[in-house]
Parts: C-alpha cells; sequence; structure tokens
C-alpha cells in the first residue's frame, strides 16, 4: 500500500463511503516509533513511511482512552465507544481477527494494490 506511494486518504475514501475523518491514536504512533527502532527491516521501513506521512495525509492525532496499553486493545475499545460509525485499518492479522470478533469494521491492504473491506468478503477497490 505504501511502496506505491498512492494517496492514503483517496484509498480510503474509495473503501469507505460517506464523510470520513482520518485520526491515529497517539499509542498507534508511540508504536510506530518502536518498530522503525526494533522492526525488521521492511516493517521499519513503512513505519517509517507511515510516520513521515502522517501530517501530509491530514491524519489527526487523538489520545488514546485510558486503561490498556495493549495497542490492539485500546485500538478495539476505541473503536466501540465511538458513537459514529469506525473503520479501523490495519494490517495487523491478530488485530483484525479481534476486531472481527467484536463487530467492528475493517479494511487492509490487498497484497498488490487497493483495500479489502470486512464488511463485505468479495469488497475489493481497485485503485486507478
Amino acid at each position: 500500500m505504501l511502496k506505491g506511494h498512492r494517496d492514503i486518504r483517496e484509498e480510503v475514501r474509495d473503501a469507505v463511503h460517506g464523510p470520513i475523518e482520518l485520526v491515529c491514536l497517539d499509542l498507534v504512533i508511540y508504536e510506530l516509533g518502536r518498530l522503525v527502532r526494533k522492526g525488521s527491516s521492511e516493517t521499519s521501513r513503512s513505519a517509517r513511511l507511515i510516520l513521515d506521512n502522517l501530517q501530509k495525509w491530514k491524519i489527526r492525532e487523538v489520545p488514546a482512552p485510558f486503561g490498556p496499553r495493549d495497542v490492539d486493545l485500546t485500538l478495539t475499545i476505541y473503536a466501540l465507544v465511538q458513537k459514529t460509525r469506525t473503520v479501523a485499518a490495519t494490517a495487523d492479522k491478530a488485530l483484525l481477527e479481534m476486531l472481527s470478533k467484536n463487530g467492528i469494521q475493517s479494511i487492509r491492504p490487498r497484497s498488490k494494490s487497493g483495500l479489502i473491506s470486512s464488511w463485505t468478503h468479495l469488497t475489493r477497490v481497485r485503485l486507478k
């Protein structure tokens, strides 16, 4: 998703219809920083690219809710307490499973291009 330097906002708009606001929990930003320092070379490179582009993509940083410092659990709790439709974007298989078990919609990158949404098994968004 990031290697082709595509516009993340456009990809999400294509996958999620209606008005959207992109936000990132401060705890996720902290975790990305940890991955830059301690992840494999590919993971580190991807995390660095995301951190470098958060402002460019106009993604607002929001404080994580009080409670656990486990990133996956915190993301799930955040999505559950929101009063508006919340769609989580991740490539983490364990987090995708946790979101699914809690009825939270998600989108994830396809291996080649575009995003796959959880609300339909066959929904694939093709990028231009």
